[in-house]
């Protein structure tokens, strides 16, 4: 994995973290493990470097707002 890639891949996890942080406060237990169990399938195959397994995590259709 380029350097760069690593900044995207920190960026993006950071993002989805503050995203349900700073999101609407949900009162579903369901939403809450599906975000939960997301993000620790996020932080798994980055650590395992595993860009692949980590890019099937997004939609192709995604869009990112600032850096």
């Amino acid at each position: 994995m380029k350097h760069s890639g690593r900044h995207t891949l920190i960026a993006a996890g950071s993002a989805l973290a503050l995203a349900m942080l700073s999101g609407p406060v949900s009162s579903d237990p369901d939403e809450k493990l599906a975000i939960e169990d997301r993000l620790q399938q996020y932080q798994a195959r980055f650590n395992e470097a595993d860009a692949a397994a980590l890019a099937q995590l997004f939609d192709e259709n995604v869009a990112y707002f600032g850096v």
